[in-house]
């Protein structure tokens, strides 16, 4: 099977994203931005963006789509879209980054402040704060 890598730039910001259909997932893109609201689709509307257009920036043939997720992966961390973008959550982690980030909330000063989040609420909140390399800076 045949993946996308694309981005959607919006002004300063940019949204990295996959897709086997670039066609498709670009209209689907334009219907969201008139009926969800996720940071990517909020932030369009806030800058008077009214057509949505993705931009082509790798091809892979693969066989798993975790593999289509992995490159995702290494784009978002290239542009730094999650801290500094329009992404919010990596599209796929390692069992040891999951493990570590389960280890890391359970301690009792971030027990209490992730107390009743999601699992990718822990996780953008350890990625934003640069923790995944022992260093927490809160």
């Amino acid at each position: 099977m045949i993946g996308y890598i694309y981005k959607i730039n919006v002004h300063d910001k940019i949204y990295i994203g996959s897709t086997i259909n670039l066609e498709k997932r670009e209209e689907n893109h334009n219907i969201d931005l008139i009926e969800n609201n996720t940071k990517l689709y909020r932030y369009c509307r806030n800058n008077n963006i009214k057509k949505i257009n993705l931009v082509l920036l790798d091809t892979l043939e693969y066989n798993n789509r975790n593999d289509l997720l992995w490159l995702e992966r290494d784009y978002i961390e290239k542009y730094d879209s999650i801290v500094n973008g329009l992404n919010m959550v990596l599209p796929v982690y390692s069992l040891e980054e999951r493990n570590y980030i389960k280890k890391l909330t359970r301690k009792n000063y971030l027990k209490k402040l992730l107390r009743g989040t999601s699992f990718y609420d822990k996780y953008l909140f350890v990625y934003k704060n640069k923790v995944l390399n022992n260093v927490l800076i809160i």
